[in-house]
């Protein structure tokens, strides 16, 4: 039985490490297959200081993250059969720390995985903290030259990688991060029961990091009355300080925790997704509009990134600007036909899921 450990700068609070990596890799171990264990940069209570606005706050969780994973790293005596590096392990110093960490772990097996363009070193607002001492981008070629494998989310990323470090395509496993098929709904039956509400209700799924993103939806939301009387807007995840819609009685602010998220998914029809475009965002994983599909959320998405390759193949409207009369033609086609279209997105998605996922991290770990 392979022994397997994770390595990250993020914690269990990332949805790209819990659905990317724990939640197929603890499939394998509960089949029995391997076992798992997780180490961390950054401390739960790091990620809410780093949502807030107070510096000292922010760097003090640092220095205790910064002592208690350099003692979980020198105290640690397990012996691992394969590593898994996620992103990156250290959030400044360029490769010099993630040197120390393959050279302490003798490892059979190292996997790189990756599913955004860190290595861009841009940044938002809200992890400005490390920009320029992070140097990210040596720390992705060092990862992505010395692995035995890199586990990757989609072409545009393949592409940098290859260009940046010549990555071997042979030694690359490519998949977008996906929720679990019954994370939202058993059947397709149960999308109808939940759907008839008195109510259209659209979604926003997102968190402070992308909140800023919704200012591309400005006007439409504010407009929103007019094209769909009896509606409402769910938002869920953004920080208490985000003022945009606070003032609309039909627009409600949710706090993202894994019940809610499933309560509002479930009563929810059409998904927004808008983006800014810049190269960041352009190499998103989508991973917010493929938890739309698996909830039968029609997604309507900014055109960035794969977004649009995802919408021709499973359905959904990509849009560049959300303009009021785009928005009214989009939404009446949708509710003219919306169990058919919910149902064919659900069942269309059944391999955008972490069960699915699970056999291509299996591949990446057992076969040569």
């Amino acid at each position: 039985m392979k022994k397997i450990l994770t390595i990250s700068a993020v914690n269990e609070k990332s949805p790209a490490l819990r659905y990317r990596l724990t939640y197929p890799l603890r499939i394998l171990e509960k089949n029995e297959e391997i076992t798992y264990d997780e180490l961390s940069f950054y401390s739960v209570k790091t990620n809410s200081a780093m949502n807030g606005t107070k510096m000292l706050a922010k760097i003090i969780c640092i220095i205790k993250d910064l002592i208690m994973f350099f003692y979980k790293l020198t105290t640690c005596k397990e012996k691992y059969d394969i590593i898994i590096i996620k992103n990156y392990v250290f959030p400044f110093g360029g490769s010099k720390v993630e040197k120390l960490i393959h050279k302490k772990f003798k490892a059979s097996r190292f996997i790189f995985d990756i599913d955004d363009g860190i290595y861009l070193n841009e940044t938002r607002q809200q992890n400005r903290l490390f920009k320029n001492l992070r140097n990210a981008c040596e720390k992705v070629g060092y990862w992505t030259e010395t692995c035995d494998k890199v586990m990757l989310s989609n072409e545009v990323i393949y592409n940098d990688l290859n260009k940046l470090f010549k990555v071997n395509s042979e030694k690359v496993v490519q998949f977008l991060s996906c929720p679990y098929e019954n994370q939202y709904f058993r059947s397709n039956d149960e999308i109808e029961i939940y759907k008839k509400q008195n109510t259209v209700n659209f979604i926003w799924l997102g968190s402070p990091h992308t909140q800023e993103n919704l200012v591309k939806c400005k006007e439409f939301i504010n407009e929103l009355p007019k094209i769909i009387p009896n509606s409402h807007v769910y938002i869920i995840g953004a920080h208490k300080s985000f003022k945009m819609f606070r003032e609309l009685n039909y627009v409600e602010f949710v706090d993202w925790n894994m019940e809610n998220e499933k309560k509002y998914m479930q009563i929810s029809h059409i998904g927004l997704n808008p983006l800014i475009d810049n190269k960041f965002e352009q190499r998103k994983s989508a991973f917010k509009v493929i938890q739309y599909y698996r909830a039968g959320i029609v997604p309507i998405v900014s055109d960035v990134g794969i977004n649009k390759n995802l919408v021709a193949t499973y359905g959904g409207y990509c849009t560049e600007n959300f303009d009021i009369d785009y928005m009214n033609s989009c939404i009446k086609k949708i509710l003219n036909e919306y169990d058919e279209i919910s149902s064919k997105i659900y069942m269309n998605t059944i391999e955008l899921t972490v069960e699915a996922n699970k056999e291509k991290i299996k591949d990446a770990i057992f076969n040569q």
